[in-house]
């Protein structure tokens, strides 16, 4: 299985990762691991797509954006998961992982970050660099590798002078992050245009081809992505797992590079754990788990290579390798190696969460209906599990009956509730929290804070302005982007910009878009007002009308529920236009006579109800409230159903909440 696998001694390769004074004994010619990374919609599935298509793997046969595998992502059109695909070009097998570009799922990137060589940052050129783009460069800087850089999208350029004003926002983020000027000098001179929908490339932007290929990736990437180091000190098979799949047939197994040795089918390693679950440490400053017992040894039965999006099985596997290894316990950054190895591949930990939310067992009268896995155990256990997969969350038992998820934003916690659900699952959630951070000199309370870009129309630039100032924002810059679109830049806390994204499409008539990243964490701002949404409760339980929905029309800012709809007392059917909470009875019946009425053949039209995404609802959520999450429905509630209930804690000056 390794002819033709061949090998460069003594050759430094300090022009690729911009390092000095590095040399390694050996490297693999014959293979090169490069990552696409870019901000989200700037094109990286569209890209790898093609140059699948043109290096023979995919046909016209096949679908577009046939990384995006997830039933979740193509419902969606972003990425959301890293994924391993490979083609070979003149002899040299390419590796390239596909990353998503939301800065939600900005682990996904960090975990590749050990499997990967080389980078191509794709830039959408009307666009420029986004915060997205940033995150990434800050962690290429971090690894010593320096991307190629391509701006996508020529073909679809709005003014000729975005090649100018991009190349110059580029150069400057190079120069901030850190990159020095000979790196510089180096990304700039090797600049690659291309439209990746249309399969061309060029090297002069002002020049728009009308046909071509991919010609000058696939020579950029043989040519100035350094092939994979060999460690000749060790003979011993080593691999750090970075990434987690499973299917039906082929069962769970764990995907990596192969840092030194070989394997092949029949061997017997064992992993070693940089993490111990019960202390959640890591290789800075703690003592790696190594697991010699029977449970962390693996039989390998099996070897998978990716050779363009089809799974194959080799008989062995060298150092350079991406490879797959079945493995039911072990898990992302453990190090599976040779028995007589002792020492785990050290890795980057990941950035720490920055939002909470707290999942508890659903207590709704319509508990069961729709979901088949409705216990606290059930609910734990599947939580469990996706902790030791996505390595971008932490998992934490409150109590019994209540479990505290932390990741990255809201739609990633979101995605985790929507697959939940999507699996039969019926659960409960709390508002969101900020996770808050502690001054290690001071003992001052910090809060996480953002940089914000906002792309609007200038109609709109008072509204949004006065929104995020009242939310502790602070403005950065303020420019004319093109004719028709103004960018501002702010650093505002994250408490500020909890659900505002969908608001932000509310309030622009859907044209409004907003970019995030993580800054740093600063001490509170005081400087934000609290959103209050007031509801409209549900005083009766039965199946909603249209008769008592059209009577509360007059008196709600949106409806949740639609003529037929079940619900309960203490479950939110809408907001009002008020500023104090309203109890209604959504189930009220037309009373019927034998009296004639004049109005007996009035029509009656009602709004069509409010549905909201789950990432939108999961904002919403006020402190005495709940989220009731089914495979069928979302529906907000109160914590205490009973209205008596809540009245009696509100005069004893209880709180309502959990």
């Amino acid at each position: 299985m390794l002819s033709g696998r061949s090998f460069t001694v003594t050759r430094c390769y300090s022009a690729f990762h911009g390092l000095s004074h590095r040399c390694f004994s050996s490297f693999r010619s014959d293979i090169r691991n490069v990552a696409i990374v870019a901000h989200v919609d700037h094109g990286k599935t569209t890209l790898v797509d093609q140059l699948l298509r043109q290096s023979g793997e995919l046909t016209s046969n096949d679908n577009e954006r046939v990384m995006d595998s997830h039933s979740l992502e193509r419902e969606r059109g972003i990425t959301i998961l890293s994924k391993q695909t490979s083609l070979l070009f003149k002899d040299v097998r390419i590796n390239i992982i596909d990353t998503p570009g939301h800065q939600d799922f900005g682990g996904e990137v960090e975990r590749i970050m050990n499997m990967i060589d080389g980078l191509l940052l794709l830039v959408d050129i009307n666009e420029g660099p986004m915060p997205q783009t940033r995150y990434i460069l800050d962690k290429a800087l971090n690894r010593g590798l320096s991307p190629l850089l391509i701006f996508n999208k020529l073909d679809r350029l709005i003014d000729a002078s975005r090649i100018d004003d991009s190349l110059m926002e580029i150069m400057e983020l190079l120069d901030n992050i850190g990159y020095d000027d000979t790196q510089i000098d180096t990304i700039m001179s090797h600049i690659i245009y291309t439209s990746a929908k249309s399969g061309w490339t060029t090297l002069d932007p002002h020049t728009i081809p009308t046909t071509g290929d991919m010609q000058l990736i696939f020579d950029a990437i043989v040519d100035r992505v350094s092939p994979p180091k060999i460690d000749d000190k060790s003979k011993s098979f080593k691999m750090l797992a970075s990434l987690i799949d499973s299917d039906e047939f082929w069962g769970r197994y764990l995907i990596g590079r192969v840092e030194s040795g070989s394997i092949h089918v029949g061997d017997v390693i064992h992993a070693i754990s940089a993490r111990d679950s019960k202390t959640s440490t890591t290789l800075n400053g703690s003592t790696p788990v190594s697991r010699k017992d029977a449970s962390s040894q693996i039989n390998v039965t099996r070897l998978f290579s990716k050779r363009g999006t089809k799974r194959v099985e080799v008989s062995e596997v060298s150092a350079g390798d991406i490879i797959g290894i079945p493995s039911e316990h072990s898990t992302v950054f453990d190090t599976l190696c040779a028995l007589d190895v002792t020492e785990p591949i050290p890795f980057q930990d990941m950035d720490k969460p920055t939002i909470a939310i707290r999942l508890l067992a659903n207590t709704s009268p319509l508990r069961g209906q729709a979901g088949d896995k409705v216990l606290i155990s059930e609910i734990g256990k599947r939580l469990e599990n996706e902790a030791k997969v996505n390595v971008c969350i932490t998992l934490e038992k409150l109590a019994d009956d209540m479990y505290l998820i932390s990741g990255r934003g809201e739609l990633q916690l979101a995605v985790l509730l929507e697959n939940m659900r999507r699996e039969g699952y019926e659960f409960g959630v709390a508002a969101p929290r900020v996770i808050y951070s502690e001054d290690e000199k001071s003992k001052e309370k910090l809060e996480p804070f953002e940089h914000v870009i906002v792309d609007v129309a200038p109609e709109y630039r008072e509204s949004v302005m006065g929104h995020l100032d009242e939310h502790g924002g602070e403005l950065q810059s303020f420019e004319d982007f093109s004719k028709d679109v103004l960018r501002m830049n702010y650093i505002c806390p994250t408490r500020g910009l909890l659900g505002y994204e969908s608001k932000l499409r509310s309030d622009t008539r859907g044209t409004g878009r907003i970019f995030r990243r993580f800054a740093e964490y600063r001490p509170l701002s005081h400087d934000i007002r609290d959103d209050i949404i007031v509801p409209l409760v549900a005083a009766q339980a039965g199946r909603a009308t249209q008769h008592a929905l059209s009577s509360m029309e007059a008196r709600a800012k949106a409806i949740y529920v639609a003529p037929g709809d079940d619900v309960y007392e203490g479950m939110i059917v809408g907001e009002t236009n008020g500023s104090s909470e309203i109890e209604c009875n959504p189930t009220k019946q037309k009373q019927v006579t034998n009296i004639r009425s004049n109005n007996k053949e009035d029509i009656v039209v009602l709004k069509c109800a409010q549905r909201l995404q789950l990432e939108q609802v999961l904002t919403r959520i006020q402190s005495d409230e709940l989220l009731e999450v089914t495979p069928k429905a979302l529906r907000l509630r109160k914590a205490l159903l009973s209205n008596n209930e809540r009245r009696q804690m509100k005069r004893k000056g209880k709180s309502t909440g959990i």
